[in-house]
Parts: structure tokens; C-alpha cells; sequence
């Protein structure tokens, strides 16, 4: 249905550029009309958070694992459709007839603009959960399901360098119900397959041709801890644990710019230092992650 939706937005802007063009001479009447509904749809495509975003037939919804409630199309349906009647009739001097569609897109109007974005819903059958037998606990969406084993063996690889480390978190999960600031238990950690460095576009096969990047995701995850609020300064230790468990530099500054300094010398000393060494170095960083106290970061 939503796809019909789609056909009666379309229509209703073919009609409104009709009757433009019966109203107006002006030859440029119908580009001008055209960039400026561009405008328009492309601002609540991408910027909307409002009344007019709830109307538009470009609006953006970025919910991984949301559908619309059954109603919803039908409904955006009736809010085109009824504009594309009620312009074609009035373009048609049928007046009288024009209020039947004028007031059934009015009715569509209130409902779309009142309910907002509680029109998307969870969609069980893509944010239910599918896991792996081993520990730690590593489990992924339906929507992810081909993820994973990669993300499993991401996970071992890490904690293969990580041994001897203790209170490592013991379950590495999705969840779709999770919003930034959201407290998350210590021995937990939330993957971030839809929109992190491991992200993956569904409609592309699903398959992602970096594997290196669960990599980073798990070592930006370890490195950087849950702190929120600003509460954590990322020093340049950080970005070296992440590139050291990574064995890539951390994506989540070189992405910003050249890496940080002291970085190289940090890797090296992880890299060359005893086992012992290494573990009391990372057993006081984490720590420091943990109490989100970057002051408490070891020097390398």
C-alpha cells in the first residue's frame, strides 16, 4: 500500500503543475513550480521534524528494525489521492465535487499529523534476536543474521589478545530498542551493525566486503566504554588500544583527520611489552573506561 501512496503523491503533483499551467501563461511557470516543490520534499526528506514532515511523501524513517502500522498507507493514500481529486476537480470547475476528497485528505491530514512518528512500530520478525552457542555471548537481529559469525570470531579474536584480562563484558548483543544515553550494564555491550563501522546495507546482499571493520567495532567499543555526557576525553591511549586489538588504526579519528600523536609509540610498547607488562597497562586502563576518568589513564 505504501507503494500506491507513493503513485497518489506522485499524482497529486502532476495536478497541482496542471492546474498551475491552466491558471498561469507563464512559460516558466512549470519549472519554477518544479524546483521549488523540490525544495520543499528534499527539506523534510532530510531535515523535517515537524507538521509538514508527517505530510510528505519524502519524510525519512531510519528505524533498522520498524514497519508502519497497518493503517498507514492506506491512510497516506487517501491524504494524496484526496489532493490530487480535489485539484483535478476544481481545475474542472466541479466545485461541489471537490469538497468530498478536500475533506477526506483533511481527515488523513489530522490523523497522519497526530499520530507522528508512533506510526512505526518494532517489526518482530526482523529485530528478533539469533545467537551463537559460545562465550561470550554474541547475538545479532534477523535483519544482521548473516553477521553472525563474523562478529563471533571478531569477538574471539579480541579476546584471544585480551587473555588474562578480567571482567571482559560477557555478552555482545543488538538492540533495537536502544537510544544513545541508555544505561548498559557493565558486563553487557550493544553492537552497532546498522549504522556503526560494521554497518551493512540490506538491500545491497547484506554482505559486508570489509570484515576488518567488526574489528573495530568491538575494539572502539572496549577502548571508549559507555561513558556519555562528556565525561570521557579520548586521549590518545585510547585510539592506540583500539588500533593494537584492531591491528588497524582507529577509524573513529582517522575518519576526522590525521591520527593523534603518541599513538605510534603507545601500539609500539603494547605490541613489545611482556604479557605481564601489557595486562597490568590495560587491567588500569580499563579501569579508568570503566570509572569514565580519563585522568586515570597509565602513561605509555
Amino acid at each position: 500500500m505504501l507503494i500506491a501512496a507513493d503513485l497518489a503523491s506522485m499524482a497529486a503533483l502532476s495536478m497541482a503543475g496542471f492546474a498551475l499551467g491552466q491558471l498561469i501563461s507563464w512559460r516558466l511557470a512549470a519549472p519554477s513550480l518544479a524546483v521549488l516543490v523540490y525544495a520543499i520534499l528534499g527539506s523534510t526528506a532530510f531535515y523535517g521534524d515537524g507538521f509538514f514532515s508527517q505530510l510528505s511523501p519524502t519524510v525519512s524513517h531510519y528505524g533498522l528494525w520498524d514497519r508502519p502500522v497497518w493503517w498507514y498507507g492506506p491512510v497516506f493514500f487517501v491524504w494524496m489521492a484526496g489532493i490530487a481529486c480535489t485539484i483535478l476537480l476544481l481545475a474542472g470547475r466541479r466545485r461541489g465535487l471537490a469538497l468530498a476528497p478536500l475533506a477526506a485528505a483533511a481527515g488523513a491530514a489530522v490523523l497522519l499529523v497526530n499520530s507522528g512518528d508512533d506510526v512505526w512500530r518494532l517489526n518482530p520478525e526482523t529485530s528478533a534476536l539469533v545467537c551463537a552457542n559460545g562465550k561470550p555471548k554474541v547475538c545479532v537481529t534477523e535483519l544482521h543474521s548473516e553477521q553472525l559469525l563474523g562478529v563471533e570470531a571478531a569477538i574471539e579474536q579480541t579476546y584471544a589478545k585480551l587473555e588474562g584480562i578480567p571482567d571482559l563484558p560477557e555478552q555482545w548483543s543488538e538492540n533495537p530498542t536502544y537510544k544513545f544515553g541508555d544505561v548498559i550494564a557493565p558486563e553487557k555491550r550493544v553492537l552497532n551493525l546498522g549504522f556503526g563501522e560494521a554497518s551493512v546495507n540490506p538491500t545491497m546482499g547484506r554482505e559486508v566486503t570489509e570484515p576488518g571493520r567488526y574489528l573495530q567495532e568491538i575494539a572502539q567499543e572496549l577502548a571508549y566504554g559507555n561513558c556519555q555526557g562528556g565525561k570521557w576525553t579520548y586521549p590518545p591511549q585510547s585510539s592506540a588500544v583500539v588500533e593494537w586489538l584492531a591491528g588497524s588504526p582507529d577509524t573513529s579519528v582517522t575518519y576526522y583527520g590525521a591520527r593523534p600523536k603518541g599513538i605510534d609509540l603507545t601500539v609500539a610498547w603494547l605490541e613489545g611489552a611482556s604479557e605481564s607488562e601489557r595486562n597490568a597497562w590495560l587491567n588500569q586502563y580499563f579501569d579508568a573506561v570503566e570509572k569514565c576518568d580519563a585522568k586515570q589513564v597509565p602513561p605509555s
